[in-house]
């Protein structure tokens, strides 16, 4: 009730600092932190794109402790959407955080399977002033090795040249896997608006080096919620999920990211560690949940239920019929999640 609000505003109100750059981390001085969500797209009952719902999905992110978002990416059925649709999107969450939330971070992905679609949304996205974009590689002729990896994201960078930079690796989508070490350490100096990367991938020991040889010059995010522990003992400071969506998961999270952290120097001891794990497990046991009925489905079904109606997925995507709806409910009631909150 009551001390679960206070904690989410505390929570919320420390982690916005986070976001001060305090010295030169990187070309652009562009760095975030703290949880990102990554936001669902919602559709009408004719399968247009709901616009219009935009400002009320920022309102709940605002309110249940996101520090950003990460839109117009996986969870958002970025590959069922046109150019157009992109464009108008973008548009609409741009002017969202410019009316009412002007200090919450945004990153714009831009990536596509033509380059020259990314390059044209990349292009569109700094002319409406995104603070950041970010792009997977091509995913049916894709980039084999790092040097071309590097000159296909060099090219599409390069044509939003003043604004921030995120790579989006997420192999078990793009079937890219090479090592991120061996990619940051070869785009350094070329790819001048690189700032960072969302890390969506199982290999710890890959994004700690990342870390431990690339930071403050590139801001990690990790993309994975059921790793998140793992990811702060290695210093991780940002994360993008499609998780915190749910209002009620985010003082889970919060008090994951608290408790766990290793930049919490205060927190980081054997008296916090047992509640950081704790709540790590309470996100596996939802997660578990997803992977039974499907990730996106479920997240719009229960975002339904919170009266926040996001409408159905778009093809290939199908949304869950009404039988698993009410058994993919049942088992979040079983779990102790009150969806209500």
């Amino acid at each position: 009730g009551h001390r679960i609000s206070s904690f989410i505003l505390s929570e919320a109100k420390r982690m916005s600092t986070w976001r001060t750059v305090v010295h030169r981390q990187n070309a652009l001085n562009f760095r975030m932190r703290g949880l990102l969500a990554a936001t669902l797209t919602a559709f009408k009952p004719d399968g247009s794109v709901n616009l219009d719902i935009v400002p009320e999905h920022l309102t709940r992110l605002v309110k249940s402790g996101c520090t950003g978002a990460w839109v117009i990416g996986t969870t958002g059925e970025f590959s069922t959407l046109s150019v157009a649709e992109r464009k108008q999107l973008a548009e609409a969450w741009m002017n969202a955080v410019k009316q009412h939330a002007p200090h919450f971070g945004l990153i714009i992905h831009i990536g596509a399977a033509s380059i020259e679609d990314s390059k044209e949304l990349a292009r569109h996205a700094e002319s409406i002033g995104a603070p950041a974009i970010a792009a997977i590689p091509p995913v049916f002729f894709k980039p084999e090795n790092i040097p071309d990896l590097v000159s296909t994201m060099q090219d599409i960078a390069a044509a939003a040249p003043k604004t921030p930079f995120y790579y989006y690796h997420i192999p078990a989508r793009t079937n890219v896997g090479l090592r991120m070490y061996d990619f940051l350490n070869a785009a350094t100096g070329v790819i001048p608006n690189l700032v960072g990367m969302k890390y969506s991938h199982y290999d710890l020991m890959d994004f700690a080096d990342c870390i431990r040889f690339f930071e403050p010059r590139y801001n990690m995010l990790y993309g994975h919620e059921e790793y998140m522990l793992g990811a702060l003992t290695h210093g991780a400071e940002g994360f993008v999920g499609s998780t915190f969506n749910l209002t009620f998961m985010m003082p889970h999270y919060l008090q994951l990211v608290h408790s766990g952290s290793s930049h919490e120097k205060e927190s980081n001891n054997n008296l916090e560690m047992p509640l950081a794990l704790k709540m790590q497990e309470r996100s596996h046991d939802f997660i578990g949940v997803m992977f039974r009925y499907g990730g996106i489905p479920i997240l719009k079904a229960v975002v339904k239920a919170q009266g926040f109606d996001c409408g159905d997925l778009r093809l290939p995507g199908r949304s869950l019929g009404a039988d698993k709806i009410q058994a993919a409910l049942q088992d979040i009631k079983t779990l102790g999640f009150d969806i209500s909150k």
